[in-house]
C-alpha cells in the first residue's frame, strides 16, 4: 500500500477510535447518576468545538443541578416542616388531599418537590434521544442539534421543549389522573407520564423539521441552518 494511501486510513482509524472512546465517557457518565447530577453535560461541554454549545452544556449542567435541588429540599421540607395535615381518607397522600386538604405552602413545596422531579424525568429522556448524535457532532466540530434539525441547543428549542413536558406530565398527575396512597396504580401513572412524555417530545421534533419540510415543498424560500445562518432553498419551478 502506499505511504499516500496508509496516512489517511490510519487517521480515519484513529479518529473513530476516539468518537468511540467518547461515546463511551458519555453514556458512561449518564449512567453513572448523569440523568440526575449532569455529568454527560460537562463531557459534552469539553469535546464541543463551538463556544455556543459549550455555554449551553454547562447551562444545562447547572438547570439539572438545580431541578435536583429544588427536588431534594422540596422533599426534606415536606417530610420535616410539620405543616402536613392528616388526610381526611386515611390515605398519607392523594390528589384530592393535596388540593384541597393541606395548608397552602405545604401544597406549594410539594408540588415544587415534584416538578423538580418531573423535570429531571424528562431531561433524562431528552438526553437519552440525543446523547448518540450530540457525540458525534460535537466530535465532528459541528452543532449540536435538537431531533436531529436546524435548531440547536444553544437556540431555546430544548428548553422549551423540556418545559412543554414537565407542564404536560403536571397537567396529568394533578389535573386529570385521580392517584392515591391507599390505591396507587403506579404502572397506569408510569405509563401515562412516558406516553405524554413521547407524545411532547415527537411533535416537538415534527415542529423542528417543519420548516425544513416547508422549503423543501417549495413552500418557504428561506430557513435557518444550525449555525444561525440563512440558507436560501429554491422552489421546485425555480430549479426547472
Amino acid at each position: 500500500m502506499p505511504v499516500s494511501d496508509a496516512a489517511p486510513s490510519r487517521s480515519h482509524r484513529t479518529a473513530f477510535n476516539v468518537l468511540v472512546l467518547k461515546c463511551v465517557g458519555i453514556y458512561f457518565a449518564f449512567a453513572a447518576f448523569g440523568w440526575m447530577l449532569g455529568w454527560h453535560w460537562i463531557l459534552l461541554a469539553v469535546f464541543s468545538r463551538r463556544r455556543a454549545d459549550q455555554i449551553a452544556a454547562v447551562a444545562y449542567f447547572c438547570t439539572t443541578v438545580l431541578a435536583l435541588c429544588v427536588f431534594a429540599v422540596g422533599g426534606w421540607w415536606c417530610r420535616s416542616s410539620g405543616q402536613y395535615s392528616s388526610c381526611p381518607g386515611g390515605e398519607d397522600m392523594s390528589r384530592d388531599c393535596l388540593l384541597h386538604h393541606q395548608p397552602l405552602d405545604y401544597r406549594f413545596v410539594y408540588t415544587l418537590h415534584y416538578i423538580g422531579l418531573t423535570w429531571l424525568g424528562c431531561a433524562a429522556v431528552m438526553d437519552l434521544l440525543h446523547l448518540f448524535d450530540w457525540t458525534r457532532s460535537a466530535h465532528a466540530g459541528k452543532c449540536l442539534r435538537v431531533f436531529g434539525s436546524t435548531r440547536a441547543i444553544a437556540s431555546p428549542w430544548y428548553l422549551c421543549t423540556l418545559l412543554a413536558a414537565t407542564a404536560a406530565c403536571l397537567t396529568l398527575w394533578l389535573g386529570i389522573f385521580d392517584w392515591s396512597t391507599s390505591s396507587f396504580d403506579a404502572g397506569l401513572l408510569l405509563l401515562g407520564l412516558i406516553v405524554v412524555v413521547l407524545l411532547v417530545f415527537s411533535l416537538a421534533a415534527l415542529t423542528a423539521h417543519l420548516p425544513t419540510l416547508r422549503a423543501r415543498c417549495g413552500k418557504v424560500p428561506t430557513t435557518a441552518n444550525c449555525e444561525g445562518e440563512a440558507t436560501v432553498i429554491a422552489k421546485p419551478e425555480q430549479l426547472a
